[in-house]
This record gives C-alpha cells, structure tokens and sequence, in this order.
C-alpha cells in the first residue's frame, strides 16, 4: 500500500527535528580525560496504538530512518531509541514521560503528537528539564 504523500512528509519532518535536538544537546564528542561520553537516549512518546496510531507508527520509522542515515551516532556520541505508546491518552502519555525521565533516564522525549498528551506531558518535561 502506498503511502499519502503528508504521512512520509511528516515522518520525515519528525526525523529531522530528531536529530536537530539531538545535536543541540551534544556539543562535545567525549568527556574529560578521553573518556567516550554516554549515549544520547531519546524517548519518542507516540500514540502507538488508539486513532492516532498511524501519525505515530509512521513518525518512530521515520525518526530511525534519520537515525539509520546518520548510523545512530552525532557528534560523536551514539544515539539510543526508546519507544513509549502514549494510547492517545494523556493520562498515558504523563505517566510513560516519568518513566522515560525517571526510569530511562533519557535526555529528551520527542514525537508527543497528540495535543492532549502534549499538554499534559508539558509542565512534568518542563520541571525535569527535559
């Protein structure tokens, strides 16, 4: 089946914007002493399953297409995926945030699509500095 053309678009948008954070967030290539520095862990919080899955599958492909190109590697420093399903509820989508910041430990959350989840995972990523 054939992709619209706004669906490749937009997957190709989120990708770029991926990797755009994700080379704000790593100026150095290693840390003090020639230490490697960690990987750069980037949550993509997406509506997975629920009515709005198709924006969300169609985004995570094409943020690890990006991703792919760039050999999951910026500036040095490897890039690390870590998927959460938002259900399209915000509820969800707050409490998967916590648990990439808090479990995960990841350096920044992208994808939230869905405006509900968005406005409720906003003030937490604000607060944690992500």
């Amino acid at each position: 089946m054939k992709k619209p053309k706004w669906f490749v678009v937009s997957a190709l948008l989120v990708g770029a914007a991926v990797v755009l954070l994700v080379a704000a967030c790593a100026p150095s290539t290693s840390a003090p002493g020639g230490a490697t520095k960690p990987p750069i862990k980037i949550g993509l919080l997406q509506d997975l399953t629920g009515p709005m899955s198709v924006t969300g599958i169609g985004s995570n492909k094409g943020a690890e297409l990006y991703l792919e190109n760039l050999k999951f590697e910026v500036a040095g420093r490897k890039i690390e995926i870590i998927k959460e399903d938002s259900k399209t509820d915000p509820k969800t989508a707050l409490e998967r945030a916590k648990k990439l910041v808090e479990m995960d430990k990841v350096n920044l959350i992208a994808g939230v699509t869905h405006s509900g989840a968005s406005i409720a995972v906003k003030g937490y990523a604000n607060e944690a500095k992500v």
